[in-house]
């Protein structure tokens, strides 16, 4: 069985994808964001009303692409810990899924 989730260079740099994996026996949607080549990822789920971040496919960052963004409300997340920095979730977290980048593959962790 592979935990690979893909390859680094399938991720634009500063930009996300959404992917859907196998976490603890269950599928799950996560969206993996690059900056360089530093990956993070976290479940697909906005703690405010458990909805989808993504207003579009793979529509995962704001528009200066520095912060993940909740396109259902617009609450913004910092990419490197997930917190919630604006928005009616403030202080809140995205869920991490550990991730790594070996030989040029995000593999889960």
């Amino acid at each position: 069985m592979t935990n690979t989730i893909c390859r680094l260079d399938d991720i634009p740099d500063r930009s996300g994808r959404g992917f859907t994996v196998t976490l603890d026996g269950e599928q799950r949607a996560i969206l993996v964001v690059r900056t360089g080549r530093s990956v993070r990822a976290y479940v697909n789920e906005c703690p405010h009303l458990g909805l989808n971040l993504d207003w579009a496919p793979d529509a995962f960052l704001d528009f200066e692409k520095r912060y993940i963004l909740c396109g259902k409300h617009g609450a913004l997340f910092r990419i490197g810990d997930g917190v919630c920095i604006d928005g009616p979730c403030f202080g809140q977290s995205l869920e991490p899924v550990p991730v790594t980048v070996r030989d040029g593959e995000v593999t889960l962790a």
